[in-house]
C-alpha cells in the first residue's frame, strides 16, 4: 500500500484501469468456461443415455437367447464412437455376458460389478449403467464407459482464445488511460508544478496550460486569474517600495535616525500588503475547493445511509469521507490566512486551553522536547473561537519542534498586559490598550535575518521537499489577524525564536452555560427554493433537503430563480442561495429582491467565502441566516428548520 501511495496520478490511474480491465475479462472467462462444462457434460451425458437405450433394444434378444456373440456384434457398433472406451453386458444374475472392446487397446479392463441404473463423472471418465429390459421383465445390466478428452482440447482452446482477448483488452485499457490521463492527470499535474513555483520561487509569471473546458478547466482559468492579479500587485508593490527606497536615501542625509524608523514601519506595511494579497488568492482557490467539497460530503452521506450497502462498503466510504474533512480542514486553514474563515466566537479562558493542550502536547513533541507552561495565574478571558486558539498553539509548537531537532524546551507564557498610550510601538499593528499576550519561546536553532520577513507567506518553508506545506505560520497569521491581533517576533540564530501573540482582553469573566445533548435531526414539509450556479451542490443539496421531507425547487442563476418565484411564490417559505452567482445577480441581490415581494420569506445565503466580512456580519439583523460551505446534512437541517421557525 506504501509503494501504491508513492506512485504518481498518472501511474495510479493506469495500473487501476489495467486491472479492473483484467478482472472483469477473467471473471467473464471463468463464467462463460463454467457454463461450457456444464452444458458439456449434460450433452455427454443426453448422447451416452440414448446410445444406451439403442444398445439396451438391441441387445435384448440376444440375452433373451443366450447368445453371447450376438451381443457382442451389437456392442462392436460402439466403433463408431471413439470416445467410447469400455462397455459392457450383464446377465440378470450379474455375470459378465459380452465387453467391448473383445481384443486391442482396452480389451483387458476388468468390467466393474453391475450397479442400479445411472451415471456419473469421476477422474478423467463417465460412468453409466443402464437396466436392459423386454416388456416388464429385466434381462440384465449394460454399462458404457467414455473419456473426456474432447473436454480437455475444448479448454485448452477457450485458454488459448482467452489469453489472446486479455492481452488485447490490456492494450485497449491502457490506451484508453493513456488518452484519458490527458484531461485528469495532465492538468491536474501542471497545476501542482504552477503552485510549487509561486510557492518556492515566488514566481508569479508561470501559467497553467488548460486542456478542456469542464471544471479543472475553469478551476485552472481562475487559478491563472489570479496569479495574473497576484504578479500585477506584486509589481505595483515592487515599483512602490523602490520608489519609498528612494525618497528615504534622499532624506537620509538630514534625518538618519528618523528614516531608519520609518523604513522599518513602511517595510511591515508593505509586507501586509504583500500579504493580503496573497490571501485574496488562497481565499479564492480555497472558495473553488469548497464547492467541489460540500458536493463530495453530501453524496458520501446519501450514499451512507444506503440501508443496502454492506459493512466493507460502507467502510471505505467512511475513509473517503474522512479524507474529504481532511481537504475541507486545509481549505479552512486558507481561508483562516486569508481572513475569509467565519469565526464562532465565544468567552474562552486562554489559561483553560493551554492546561487542556499541555498532555496532547507533550506527547505530539516527543519525549525529547520539554514543554514549560507559565504565566499569570487564574483565568485569562479573551472573545476567541476555541478551534482557532487551539490550531495556533498547536502550529507554533510543532514548529518549535522542528527547530529542535536533537531536543530542547519550548516555554508556553500567557499573561494580561496593558498597553498605555503614550509608549511607543515598534510594531505598526500594535495599538494601546488591555491585551492578554500568549508567547510561545524555545531553544532551537533560530530564524535567519533575511528568511524572517517571509516566515507568515502562505507555501514559504525552509524544510525539505515532503516535510512541510508552509501553511503553519501563514494560517497562525490569519487567525491573530481574524481575532484583531498582531505579532512580534523575536529570533537569534543558534539561541532560539520566540512568538508574542497579541489579543485583545475581555474584561469580565462571562456567565458559562451547560453544553445541550445533540438534538436529533430536524425534518420538515415546506417549499424550499435552492438557487445554486455548482450544479453537483445543487444536486446533492435538493437531494438531501428532500430526505428532510421537504418539497424543493431548484433553480441555477437569479433569472431562473425569479421564473420559478412568480409560478410558486405563494408555496416557498424559504430561499436557499449562494451568494456569488452568473447573469450578473448576486445571491444577496435575490434575496433583497424577493423580500421587497414577500416580506415573511425566510432567506439563508450560503458561502465558501466573503470579501466583505462586515456586510455578511449584519445578516442576522436584516433576518437571514449565513450558512459556510463546506457543511453536512445535520448542520444544513438544523440552519434549515431553525431559519424556518424564527419569528
Amino acid at each position: 500500500m506504501n509503494v501504491f501511495g508513492q506512485m504518481s496520478i498518472r501511474r495510479k490511474q493506469t495500473l487501476v484501469m489495467l486491472l479492473t480491465s483484467g478482472l472483469a475479462l477473467l471473471l467473464a472467462c471463468a463464467g462463460f468456461l463454467a457454463y461450457d462444462v456444464f452444458t458439456f457434460q449434460e450433452d455427454m451425458r443426453q448422447r451416452i443415455s440414448t446410445l444406451a437405450e439403442v444398445l439396451g433394444i438391441n441387445s435384448a434378444g440376444a440375452l433373451d437367447f443366450n447368445d453371447p456373440k450376438l451381443a457382442a456384434e451389437v456392442l462392436s457398433a460402439l466403433r463408431a464412437e471413439p470416445h467410447i472406451t469400455a462397455a459392457c453386458i450383464y446377465t440378470e444374475k450379474g455375470a459378465v455376458f459380452a465387453r467391448y472392446p473383445q481384443q486391442g487397446r482396452g480389451a483387458g479392463f476388468t468390467p466393474p460389478p453391475p450397479e442400479p441404473a445411472g451415471d456419473r463423472f469421476e477422474a478423467g471418465r463417465f460412468v453409466l449403467f443402464h437396466p436392459i429390459s423386454q416388456g416388464n421383465e429385466k434381462l440384465g445390466d449394460l454399462f458404457i464407459q467414455s473419456d473426456l478428452k474432447a473436454l480437455g482440447d475444448r479448454l485448452r482452446q477457450y485458454a488459448f482464445i482467452a489469453g489472446g482477448v486479455l492481452l488485447t483488452a490490456m492494450l485497449v485499457a491502457f490506451l484508453l488511460s493513456a488518452w484519458f490521463q490527458r484531461f485528469i492527470s495532465a492538468p491536474v499535474l501542471h497545476l501542482v508544478r504552477a503552485t510549487r513555483a509561486v510557492a518556492q520561487r515566488k514566481d508569479y509569471t508561470v501559467r497553467v496550460p488548460k486542456e478542456s473546458a469542464d471544471e479543472l478547466g475553469q478551476l485552472i482559468d481562475d487559478f491563472n486569474e489570479m496569479l495574473a492579479q497576484i504578479q500585477e500587485r506584486d509589481t505595483a508593490l515592487q515599483q512602490a517600495q523602490t520608489q519609498l527606497e528612494e525618497r528615504v536615501a534622499e532624506r537620509t542625509r538630514e534625518l538618519s535616525s528618523e528614516i531608519a524608523e520609518r523604513k522599518r514601519v513602511e517595510g511591515q506595511l508593505l509586507q501586509a500588503q504583500k500579504m493580503e494579497a496573497i490571501g485574496q488568492l488562497a481565499g479564492g482557490v480555497a472558495h473553488d475547493f469548497n464547492n467541489i467539497l460540500a458536493a463530495t460530503i453530501l453524496q458520501l452521506e446519501l450514499v451512507q445511509d444506503d440501508p443496502e450497502l454492506n459493512a466493507r462498503l460502507r467502510a471505505e466510504l467512511k475513509d473517503v469521507e474522512k479524507g474529504a474533512h481532511k481537504a475541507a480542514d486545509l481549505t479552512r486553514q486558507l481561508l483562516l490566512f486569508s481572513r475569509q474563515q467565519v469565526m464562532q466566537v465565544k468567552p474562552l479562558d486562554l489559561n483553560e486551553v493551554l492546561t487542556d493542550l499541555l498532555k496532547m502536547l507533550r506527547r505530539l513533541l516527543g519525549e525529547h522536547i520539554e514543554v514549560a507552561l507559565q504565566g499569570e495565574p487564574g483565568p485569562l478571558w479573551l472573545d476567541a473561537d476555541a478551534s482557532m486558539m487551539q490550531q495556533l498553539v498547536m502550529n507554533l509548537c510543532v514548529n518549535a519542534r522542528d527547530a529542535m531537532p536533537k531536543g530542547g524546551r519550548v516555554t508556553l507564557d500567557a499573561r494580561r498586559v496593558e498597553i498605555p498610550a503614550h509608549t511607543t510601538l515598534a510594531y505598526a499593528e500594535a495599538r494601546p490598550g488591555t491585551f492578554v499576550r500568549l508567547s510561545v519561546a524555545d531553544t532551537g536553532c533560530g530564524i535567519a535575518p533575511q528568511t524572517l520577513p517571509h516566515i507568515f507567506e502562505p507555501f514559504f518553508t525552509t524544510k525539505e521537499v515532503g516535510r512541510g506545506t508552509g501553511m503553519g505560520l501563514a494560517t497562525v497569521y490569519g487567525i491573530v489577524k481574524q481575532h484583531l491581533g498582531w505579532i512580534e517576533v523575536e529570533s537569534q540564530l543558534g539561541v532560539g525564536t520566540a512568538f508574542h501573540i497579541h489579543l485583545p482582553a475581555r474584561l469580565a469573566a462571562p456567565n458559562v452555560q451547560p453544553a445541550a445533548a445533540l438534538p436529533p435531526v430536524p425534518l420538515g414539509q415546506e417549499t424550499i427554493l435552492v438557487v445554486e450556479d455548482d450544479l453537483p451542490v445543487q444536486k446533492l443539496v435538493v437531494a438531501s433537503l428532500k430526505r428532510l421531507g421537504y418539497r424543493v425547487l431548484a433553480a441555477e442563476n437569479g433569472a431562473a430563480a425569479l421564473r420559478c418565484w412568480e409560478q410558486h411564490s405563494h408555496e416557498i417559505a424559504l430561499l436557499l442561495t449562494d451568494m456569488v452567482m452568473p447573469q450578473g445577480m448576486t445571491g444577496l441581490e435575490l434575496a433583497e429582491r424577493l423580500r421587497q415581494l414577500k416580506p415573511a420569506l425566510k432567506i439563508i445565503l450560503s458561502t465558501g467565502y466573503s470579501h466583505d466580512m462586515s456586510r455578511l456580519s449584519s445578516l442576522k439583523e436584516r433576518g437571514m441566516t449565513l450558512l459556510t460551505k463546506p457543511y453536512e446534512v445535520r448542520t444544513l437541517a438544523t440552519t434549515v428548520r431553525a431559519c424556518l421557525d424564527s419569528a
